[in-house]
């Protein structure tokens, strides 16, 4: 089956967007059109997205059928890329089932969020080995694999992680996951001023199966320039669980703006971060080295007015989940709504926004020649976005999922 996705605004990375139309053959685009329509012997009747059947189409001369879509105008974007996020729809990674990783896959597709690494909070050693033993048999490719926010974290900036499960970094520990994941362990937060952190560090950044990611830390300015030196190329939640930038202490923050090399995510749910603040982080980073992310816990998605979140009852008022004593704990935004916010809430620009949500974070994946592009070869992940920047329907992999 080939399929013409056409009369839409196609997404040009940062160039913007323009009128055209997509071709998907299989799986996977095959052509992206910005300057004409389709021939008339080609054009069966068209169909909007989501009513299609799988036997309406036409001939196209070599027995296979080929199917129109109309966009009516709207967005044509890349699905969308969440490197950071718990749960969603009811469920948490740390069930460690495959219910739940269904489940949050399953919540994720319908939102335009078409790749996953999701994350498992700071746990014991059983959780950790389920976790990774759940992901290592996983074959949907909506999940790329998995991420610990933990545990190699700072006591003080412990967040809503649960601190007694904290402990130092250990290279065998971490080889050890991978071998239980069948080294599908794709990013490894670390507070780079814990002893051994450097080596640790190191040694991640000299394979190719995971990235260090500088997080829930008290590192000093100095301490972080060096995590970077040593390889660390990725930031969680920018600003959250780290000291404040200060104009004679700059922290972490002010290492990875100082840095040519190090990506930092910002949590866009209009709670975490402060528009200024990302308006900021656009200007001194740019969108290629922006990732946003919508750290979603369980309660994402449904109407739950409490919550679990590694261990911890988490409480929801509206668009803010917190502990008992207000500390945030995580969000309940899916990553489209992130974008949506950073948009129409934030003044960034659509372009930037949506790269920062698809071909960024499928680079810091190791994804970046499959998915978070419109272009021939990439998988077809698709997300048609209306002109108040919702999801209107999704495409996985050529196939409609709303």
């Amino acid at each position: 089956m080939k399929i013409w996705i056409e009369n839409v605004r196609v997404y040009r990375g940062l160039e913007g967007f323009r009128p055209g139309r997509v071709l998907i053959e299989g799986d996977r685009i095959a052509q992206v059109d910005t300057e004409g329509g389709m021939s008339g012997q080609e054009k069966p009747e068209a169909e909007r997205p989501g009513k299609q059947k799988p036997d309406i189409g036409m001939p196209d001369g070599s027995g296979t059928f080929l199917r129109r879509i109309d966009g009516a105008g709207k967005y044509l974007i890349p699905g969308l890329v969440d490197c950071h996020l718990h749960g969603a729809g009811g469920y948490d990674l740390g069930m460690a089932t495959e219910a739940a990783l269904k489940g949050i896959a399953d919540y994720e597709l319908s939102c335009g969020v078409t790749t996953i690494c999701p994350t498992v909070m700071t746990s014991d050693t059983d959780t950790y080995r389920r976790t990774a033993a759940l992901i290592r048999k996983w074959e949907d490719d909506t999940v790329a694999g998995f991420r610990t926010e933990g545990p190699f974290l700072a006591p003080t900036r412990c967040g809503s992680q649960k601190a007694e499960y904290f402990r130092l970094p250990d290279i065998g520990w971490y080889e050890e996951l991978q071998e239980w994941s069948g080294h599908r362990l794709r990013i490894l937060d670390i507070a780079p001023e814990l002893p051994g952190a450097a080596e640790l560090i190191t040694h991640i950044s000299g394979g190719e199966d995971c990235i260090a990611s500088i997080a829930h830390t008290d590192a000093s300015y100095e301490a972080a320039r060096q995590a970077i030196a040593a390889g660390a190329v990725h930031a969680t939640h920018l600003h959250n669980a780290m000291p404040a930038y200060h104009h004679r202490e700059p922290g972490v923050a002010g290492a990875v703006y100082d840095s040519d090399t190090c990506v930092a995510e910002l949590i866009t749910d209009g709670i975490h971060l402060h528009p200024a603040v990302v308006r900021n982080a656009y200007r001194l980073l740019g969108a290629e080295r922006i990732v946003l992310v919508s750290d979603s816990m369980m309660a994402t998605g449904t109407d739950a007015v409490t919550a679990s979140l590694g261990e911890q009852k988490v409480l929801i008022h509206g668009r803010r989940a917190c502990l008992a004593d207000g500390t945030i704990a995580a969000s309940v935004s899916n990553l489209a709504e992130c974008v949506r916010t950073a948009i129409v809430d934030m003044n960034i620009a659509p372009a930037e926004a949506i790269y920062s949500a698809t071909a960024t974070p499928a680079a810091a994946l190791g994804m970046a020649g499959r998915v978070g592009r419109i272009a021939p070869g990439f998988a077809a992940d698709l997300a048609l976005m209306n002109e108040d920047w919702t999801v209107d329907w999704v495409m996985k992999r050529g196939k409609s999922v709303t």
